[in-house]
């Protein structure tokens, strides 16, 4: 005959041990292996995102300074051609068209500055981008393999799951009423492990060693004695 101190312990480990698996689907299944990885994942494709908008804003303004530029020189090169080519007769007419010479002149260096500071700003950034485009590779590769690596586990543990909760009606079915309505009443109040054997004159819960009249009516195996140290249910297994 199954000793019923031992069949409670042995319900106890298939309890315990399904609270463990199933704390761990839940983790699991809240995608908290990935979080850290995922979070990550999501701020460096913002900092990339913004890098990108960034640098091809700066492309886009060297380009129209350059082409501003462009037409400013195109611009200085038609009056001068016109100052020049003996077209004109008015000196006044001629100093008009000098101080529009140095004006398309200055204004054209002023663009092709402004052009130059956004193509150095637009070199800085490309190995910015670079590197966060680099990042974000990696960390897709890492989600994703985490993501496999939840499912191979979540599969092992919901068999692990099944083939432990058929072993618990027989395991309850061993363990005799009283004993099995005491813990249930302490499972549903504290949850985890609530019984402990005894070991000697200590309790295995919490290593503390029992008075010796709490000892004696443990070893009498008449109900299940409480643990003034821990609160676990206490059971004698010795002889």
């Amino acid at each position: 005959m199954t000793d019923p101190f031992a069949a409670l312990l042995a319900l106890q480990d298939l309890d315990v041990r399904l609270d463990g698996i199933r704390a761990r689907l839940a983790a699991l299944e809240a995608g908290e292996p990935l979080r850290a990885t995922a979070e990550d994942l999501e701020k460096t494709t913002a900092a990339l995102e913004r890098r990108s908008r960034l640098l091809q804003q700066l492309e886009r303004q060297a380009q129209r300074e350059e082409a501003e530029a462009r037409e400013l020189r195109a611009e200085r090169e038609r009056v001068e051609a016109r100052l020049y080519g003996g077209e004109i007769a008015s000196v006044k007419e001629m100093e008009k068209m000098q101080e529009r010479i140095r004006y398309l002149a200055e204004t054209a260096d002023s663009h092709e500055l402004a052009a130059l500071e956004a193509m150095e700003k637009a070199e800085e950034l490309r190995p910015v981008v670079a590197r966060l485009k680099a990042r974000r590779e990696r960390l897709e590769g890492e989600v994703a393999r985490i993501k496999a690596e939840i499912e191979t586990e979540i599969k092992e543990l919901r068999r692990q799951e099944e083939d432990l909760a058929a072993r618990v009606d027989p395991a309850r079915a061993a363990v005799p009423a009283k004993l099995l309505s005491d813990y249930d009443f302490h499972r549903r109040r504290r949850g985890g492990d609530v019984v402990a054997a005894v070991d000697g004159d200590r309790c295995t819960g919490c290593s503390v060693v029992l008075p010796v009249a709490l000892l004696s009516r443990v070893k009498k195996r008449e109900r299940l004695e409480t643990c003034e140290n821990c609160g676990r249910l206490l059971v004698w297994l010795g002889g």
